[in-house]
């Protein structure tokens, strides 16, 4: 099973579904720079870095002129 882990902080939360990340993002880290690692199930990991906007859009915390799609999930 593929999972979403967000650390910021020091602080995890770990989501299951594509609607768990998108709550989670906006309801605890709008307006933050989050790490999401995304761990699929063969064991590789896929982390991007963004930056959470006040309406849970994202964009790349490096290259603010890109967003990135929750498509890019897999769960």
């Amino acid at each position: 099973m593929n999972w979403v882990t967000i650390k910021h902080y020091g602080r995890k939360a770990k989501c299951h579904s594509l609607e768990s990340l998108h709550s989670t993002l906006t309801e605890q880290y709008a307006n933050h720079s989050v790490t999401i690692i995304n761990t699929l199930a063969n064991g590789l990991n896929k982390t991007f870095f963004v930056t959470v906007r006040d309406d849970g859009t994202l964009v790349k915390t490096y290259d603010e002129q890109k967003d990135v799609s929750l498509n890019a999930f897999v769960f």
